[in-house]
């Protein structure tokens, strides 16, 4: 069976020089009637890029809203551009997903924030465990792939956790730097973008085919 990704409740907050008190918050909950069932192209600045994501009004966390990835090939991905929340040095992200762990011979991101980015990663010698992997960029365009020691049980068939999962990243753009929380658990800190940013304005939303060797 093939498994989609879900993306739910996407909090983005933004602080000049890191100070609370000077935070903007832009909220995403893709509930009507900002958002409205079906394709999310052209829809409060996210454009699909390939494949398939569409609003769902019940697949989300609790019942409600949320944006689903359906699997293609090569990848369906959406961006949302986010110029309403880049006015500060430090930007702060938080949000829940139903990752689908794809195969660590394609090392494909999940999530791409401007050059910071995500992967959930199986083997073919573990296929019933998913680990979150980071991507350390150089600040020129290359980098490498750093695994961290969060690992989820996944279903064999589908990829998928038992339950949503709670991601929180925050991104220095002063330092060049950012640091991921899964289920507010620390994975992995200091890491770098792939190329160097003096603003966030890209969210990259990414589903790979899960593809397994038989």
């Amino acid at each position: 069976m093939k498994s989609s990704a879900v993306l739910r409740g996407l909090v983005l907050s933004c602080c000049s020089a890191g100070c609370l008190a000077t935070a903007s918050t832009l909220r995403i909950d893709f509930e009507e009637p900002a958002y409205r069932p079906g394709s999310i192209q052209g829809q409060n600045g996210w454009t699909i890029e390939q494949g398939v994501a569409e609003v769902d009004a019940k697949a989300g966390r609790g019942g409600g809203a949320a944006l689903v990835m359906q699997p293609a090939d090569p990848f369906s991905q959406a961006t949302l551009r986010l110029e309403a929340a880049t006015d500060g040095t430090t930007l702060f992200m938080d949000f829940y997903v139903l990752p689908v762990a794809t195969s660590q011979d394609q090392m494909e991101e999940m999530l791409d924030i401007d050059g910071a980015r995500i992967g959930f990663f199986r083997s073919e010698a573990e296929p019933e465990k998913g680990r979150f992997w980071l991507f350390h960029g150089d600040g020129e365009g290359g980098g490498e792939w750093v695994r961290t020691d969060v690992v989820l049980n996944v279903d064999v068939g589908t990829g998928r956790p038992d339950g949503w999962v709670r991601l929180t990243l925050r991104e220095d753009l002063t330092r060049q730097a950012w640091d991921l929380w899964v289920n507010e658990t620390l994975a992995g800190c200091d890491a770098g973008f792939q190329k160097n940013a003096s603003a966030v304005s890209l969210l990259h939303v990414q589903r790979m085919p899960t593809r397994r060797k038989h």
